[in-house]
C-alpha cells in the first residue's frame, strides 16, 4: 500500500469525520499549476492531487484548522504571495534552521490553509540544510516559521502514523458559536507550534 492508498484508507475508516474531498486534478491543471508558479512540483506530491484535489468548503478540517487546498486554491495564495513578495523579503521572520529568515517568498507553494489565511507551504528555497520540498509554516500575523516535515510524502505519512498510533483524534471545536470538525492532537496541544483560533 503506498502512502496515498494508506490516507485515503486511514481517513475513510475515523467515525464521524467527514473530509469531503475533491476527485483529482487533472494533468492539464497539474501542469498548468506548474507553469505559472514556475516550479516543478515533487511527484509525490503530484501523485497524492491526482487522487485528491482539496477539500469541500463545508469539509472538517484534515490537520487541526487547516484544509487541503485546491489547485485552484494553491494558486490563489501563491498569487499573493507573489504580490507581496518584494515586501515579504525584506521582513526578517523567526526561522528554524533550513528555513530562510524571510516574511515569504513565490517560491513557497502553500497546500494547506485554515480560514483565515495560515498556510502550510512547500518550500522550495530553503536555507542551508533544508530540503527543497519541505513542508513549513507560513503564519500571516506571526513571524515563526516551523519546519514540518523534509518532504510532502513524510508529512502525509506522519499524519497518517499518528492517526493510527492515536495522538490524532476526530474532535470538534466551537470558534463563535461554529463548530468547526477537525483532526487534531488528542491532548489538545496544537498540531503545530503555533496556531491562532481560526475565527480570532
Amino acid at each position: 500500500m503506498n502512502f496515498i492508498e494508506d490516507f485515503a484508507e486511514t481517513i475513510k475508516n475515523i467515525q464521524g469525520f467527514r473530509p469531503d474531498l475533491f476527485a483529482g486534478a487533472t494533468e492539464t491543471e497539474l501542469k498548468a499549476a506548474e507553469e505559472k508558479m514556475n516550479i516543478m512540483l515533487p511527484e509525490d506530491f503530484k501523485n497524492f492531487y491526482r487522487a485528491f484535489n482539496g477539500q469541500n468548503e463545508y469539509a472538517n478540517a484534515l490537520f487541526d484548522t487547516f484544509f487541503l487546498c485546491s489547485l485552484k486554491q494553491i494558486l490563489y495564495f501563491w498569487d499573493a504571495f507573489k504580490f507581496n513578495e518584494e515586501d515579504f523579503l525584506q521582513i526578517p521572520a523567526e526561522a528554524e534552521p533550513g528555513i530562510k529568515n524571510v516574511w515569504g517568498c513565490a517560491l513557497w507553494v502553500p497546500f494547506a490553509a485554515t480560514a483565515d489565511g495560515h498556510c502550510l507551504c512547500l518550500d522550495f528555497a530553503p536555507a542551508e540544510g533544508g530540503n527543497a520540498g519541505q513542508v513549513i509554516t507560513f503564519w500571516y500575523n506571526s513571524p515563526e516559521r516551523e519546519l514540518i516535515a523534509p518532504s510532502f510524502k513524510d508529512f502525509i505519512a506522519d499524519y497518517v502514523a499518528n492517526i493510527k498510533n492515536g495522538t490524532y483524534v476526530y474532535t470538534q471545536e466551537v470558534y463563535d458559536d461554529i463548530t468547526l470538525g477537525m483532526i487534531a492532537r488528542k491532548d489538545g496541544k496544537p498540531m503545530f507550534a503555533v496556531i491562532d483560533a481560526v475565527f480570532s
